[in-house]
């Protein structure tokens, strides 16, 4: 089980064994994410394909091939680079659709998503990153939502049809909430647990500091008290030689 686990660490992050738990956490959500992604992306890629319903299925391939290399990018360590790549290919998709939506918003939801996923992929060292993320995805949203802007030519599609997609949607993108939220969580534990390991150590060090001034306390208190005799026997020879 845990040589299983090793092997599922070394296909999705490859070699991080020097790197920080919450790091390798980051790093591990971000190719769990490049994937899950890849998968929706697979699915609609075949529904569109069988239902004849999207004459710009370039987009999918488009997202597929530069997920994957977002997905090597990471496993080779460069995860600044992948995370990136990641946001800005997913962010494009979903604008792309959501810019021609028809009158129920399926696409729209994935927004919600694109916007979560950069706050939990950055740490506190590259927020200003994560802000840009959510921006551009708050951005994304505001366009195909409120102006006429599109990417993807109209066509008619059934309403049931897009109500199942609708649904399917609802679904992807709350399983896809619950797994960021749940790493969130796993994350921050890391890191409260890394504080309080590391609290610990500091106290039990200060505790063997206090120990060890008190025993060097009590040592130069009895060596002081052991030299005071002699010193004094010597100081009075030194006066009786001074007066003989």
């Amino acid at each position: 089980m845990v040589n299983m686990h090793g092997k599922l660490k070394w296909i999705l992050v490859g070699n991080m064994d020097n790197d920080s738990l919450s790091d390798y956490r980051r790093a591990l959500l971000t190719s769990v994410g490049i994937l899950l992604s890849m998968l929706t992306c697979g699915y609609y890629l075949v529904v569109n394909l069988y239902k004849n319903y999207n004459p710009s299925l370039h987009f999918y391939y488009l997202y597929l091939v530069v997920g994957s290399v977002a997905f090597l990018i990471n496993r080779a360590g460069r995860h600044r680079l992948a995370k990136s790549i990641f946001l800005v290919c997913v962010n494009f998709v979903v604008f792309a659709f959501a810019s021609r939506e028809p009158e129920i918003p399926a696409v729209y939801l994935y927004f919600i998503v694109c916007s979560l996923m950069p706050l939990i992929i950055f740490d506190g060292n590259n927020k200003y990153m994560a802000a840009v993320f959510v921006a551009l995805s708050i951005t994304g949203y505001v366009i195909a939502r409120f102006t006429t802007f599109s990417l993807v030519p109209s066509r008619y599609i059934e309403p049931a049809y897009l109500e199942r997609v609708y649904n399917n949607n609802l679904v992807i993108v709350y399983a896809l909430s619950l797994i960021a939220v749940y790493f969130l969580v796993i994350i921050n534990h890391s890191v409260e647990s890394s504080l309080q390991h590391r609290e610990k150590q500091i106290l039990e060090k200060n505790q063997t500091l206090v120990k060890t001034n008190e025993e060097l306390d009590r040592f130069i208190y009895s060596t002081s008290h052991d030299l005071r005799a002699p010193l004094n026997s010597i100081q009075g020879l030194i006066n009786l030689s001074e007066f003989s």
